[in-house]
């Protein structure tokens, strides 16, 4: 890839998909490197960004100093059609007036067009901090995205992985987390904002970003942490990252107390499980707090959630000497106290069982909401459906099903054989339905066994009086109220034809079924409103 200009970008919404800003000082080469550190940053970036989309990204800088009218003229025109940018964040950065315009510009111009952040809350915006900043100090439009720490923090130097040995491994995985997460920021503003170019010469194709998450992947909180376990917690954030999962918080926390704790309870309120490691050190005390640390905050906050419902906390105090008193005191807390033990996992092993224990929580919370989904989806159905019946007109035919619905007709055994029974039974065939009439002949136990599972199984159920005395009758009706009323799924239809005329038949009300009185003769047309809530079967 040439570093200035030529080919066009991933997006065809832009000619270019990164700019590179750096101070100069800043791509510095020291002997036995090849190239400035800077130099060698944006090429092994280009190549693994390349690689992940399966396509050229367009990453460029200006390896150039420029007056003022040449800024004007080729760095601002090409910051407008530029989808993120990326800074490297040093001391001569933050000195830079160059450095930090260039920010102001591009932010000014990404606003006009399409927005600084994309998909709700990801910024357009990464930083790379070649040498530890005062965050504060850096623009507000670089406040709260995610930083990429490119140095030995014990030492405090930039990582040389092409002169120190033991800088490459951290160097790579530095490089590919920074990587990953550009590819999935141009991918999603591809799906939100236009389409991917067409396929280069080379028949190289746009491909999503491999382990970017789906608009309803589960969210993890991982707690920002003391500094000796940013290796460990890095580790489980690219791990959850790589299995699709949403790793919140995505960028730097804000240092102000009211901020801090806003940012972390809208993080929260997205999540089903939340990590909290608890190293050695206390951590900072955010602005305006008098006693709690980022740690401790961060896991009074989740405790919060976790007792409302709809949050799994899990803890982990990795087996460590800690001196600090207000941390020997939180651990104790942590470990001790009745209410942050009540919903919380306690983990003292390794990484790879906290891993273990996250996962099983995204698992079972994805179990309970794909049963709440289906559920909801359930009783949207019926009410759609029933609202259907309702609006059906008399006589109208119902929604088509795919089989004859069960018609389930409770009758005394005296009427059996009967002629209006026939012509009810008629009636309902001749409808496209199927009429089940109980048991005849059989032992108690085996009738009224096979009495409820026709109540449970039915989609529509008839009590047909005629013959059965009064007590038969209430019978039945308790039936209805018993097995039919709370059913899941519920009967789209229930019924009582009254045959015949005396005087329990003639007092006989109900709210519990549509009540027909026929007479002597059944009347098909009766049924008509019964019929037309039921659904008729494909031709």
């Amino acid at each position: 890839m040439d570093r200035n200009g030529g080919a066009a970008g991933y997006m065809a919404e832009f000619e270019q998909d990164v700019f590179v800003s750096y101070a100069h000082r800043d791509n510095d080469q020291i002997a036995g490197e090849a190239h400035g550190w800077v130099d060698t940053l944006h090429e092994d970036l280009s190549r693994t960004v390349n690689g992940i989309l399966g396509r050229d990204a367009r990453i460029w800088r200006d390896p150039e100093i420029r007056n003022n009218e040449d800024f004007e003229k080729k760095i601002v025109a090409r910051l407008g059609s530029t989808a993120a940018f990326l800074s490297i964040v040093s001391a001569s950065f933050v000195n830079s007036e160059w450095c930090r315009r260039e920010v102001r510009e591009f932010a000014e111009r990404a606003e006009k067009r399409l927005g600084l952040l994309v998909d709700g809350d990801k910024k357009r915006i990464f930083k790379v901090e070649r040498f530890p900043v005062d965050r504060d100090t850096l623009p507000d439009s670089m406040q709260g995205t995610t930083t990429y720490q490119f140095f030995d923090k014990a030492k405090e130097r930039p990582l040389r992985p092409h002169m120190i040995a033991e800088d490459a491994k951290a160097y790579y995985e530095r490089l590919v987390d920074l990587a990953k997460d550009i590819a999935r920021l141009v991918s999603i503003m591809q799906r939100t904002f236009g389409e991917a170019r067409p396929p280069d010469p080379a028949g190289r194709s746009a491909t999503a970003a491999p382990g970017a998450a789906s608009p309803a992947a589960q969210a993890v909180y991982v707690a920002e942490a003391s500094s000796d376990l940013d290796d460990a917690v890095d580790q489980m954030r690219r791990d959850l990252k790589d299995r699709g999962y949403v790793v919140l918080p995505d960028g730097d926390l804000p240092r102000r107390a009211a901020d801090y704790r806003r940012k972390v309870e809208e993080c929260l309120a997205r999540c089903d499980v939340a990590i909290h490691p608890v190293g050695i050190a206390y951590g900072f005390v955010p602005e305006g707090e008098t006693k709690l640390s980022n740690v401790a905050m961060q896991h009074e906050l989740a405790l919060a959630r976790a007792e409302s419902g709809g949050l799994k906390q899990v803890v982990w105090i990795p087996d460590a000497q800690r001196d600090d008193p207000r941390q020997v005191e939180f651990v104790r807390y942590l470990r001790e106290d009745p209410r942050a033990t009540a919903k919380a996992e306690l983990l003292e092993g390794g990484v790879e069982d906290v891993k273990t224990e996250v996962l099983d929580g995204l698992a079972r919370a994805k179990k309970e909401r794909d049963r709440a989904e289906a559920e909801r989806k359930e009783k949207e159905a019926r009410a759609a459906a029933q609202s259907a019946a309702t609006k059906a007109p008399d006589g109208a035919p119902g929604p088509v099903a795919a089989e004859p619905p069960l018609v389930y007709v409770v009758c005394d055994r005296a009427d059996r054989g009967s002629p209006g029974l026939k012509a009810l039974r008629r009636t309902l065939i001749e409808a496209g339905c199927e009429p089940m009439l109980p048991l005849q002949d059989a032992e108690d136990a085996d009738a009224l066994a096979d009495h409820r599972e026709k109540l449970a199984s039915c989609d529509a159920s008839i009590i047909y009086w005629g013959a059965g005395p009064p007590r038969w009758f209430e019978a039945k009706l308790a039936d209805y109220r018993k097995s039919l009323r709370n059913r899941t799924p519920p009967v789209k239809a229930k019924a009582v034809v009254i045959v015949g005329s005396d005087a329990d038949k003639e007092e006989a009300e109900t709210l519990e079924a549509e009540l027909l009185r026929v007479g002597d003769a059944f009347d098909p047309a009766a049924l008509a409103n019964f019929l037309g809530k039921l659904p008729r079967p494909a031709p």
